[in-house]
């Protein structure tokens, strides 16, 4: 594979992804992230946050993505988010396919109304 330009980091990062605990044991010895598609996230980010401590890394650099879900799109999307970030989240990814209907404005919304909201 050939990526131009060329990253400023020596390595990118790797996203281990998967929903169980091998997966995030796995993530916690050797990924830079962790990407559960479901199940208990702070039980999963617990795991990895261990591993991690229990193989000499830095528990908090792995960065935790999680993928929209419903307390992100719910009635109270900032709760939802306050949420993601107590159950030690990092990053959620909000598909666009989302805001098919008016995309300008129905992402310009929630851009002004959580994320600028939560992104400290």
């Amino acid at each position: 594979v050939a990526s131009n330009p060329k990253p400023v980091q020596p390595s990118i990062p790797i996203v281990v992804g998967g929903h169980s605990t091998a997966a995030a044991k796995r993530a916690g010895r050797l990924g830079d992230g962790f990407f559960p598609g479901e199940g208990n996230i702070p039980e999963l980010v617990d795991i990895v946050r261990q591993t991690a401590a229990d193989h000499g890394r830095d528990p908090e650099s792995i960065e935790i993505t999680v993928g929209a879900n419903q307390d992100l799109m719910g009635a109270d999307p900032v709760a939802g988010a306050e949420e993601l970030t107590a159950q030690g989240v990092d990053r959620a990814i909000v598909p666009s396919f989302l805001f098919l209907n008016d995309t300008r404005n129905s992402l310009g919304q929630f851009g002004e109304h959580v994320v600028a909201k939560v992104s400290g």
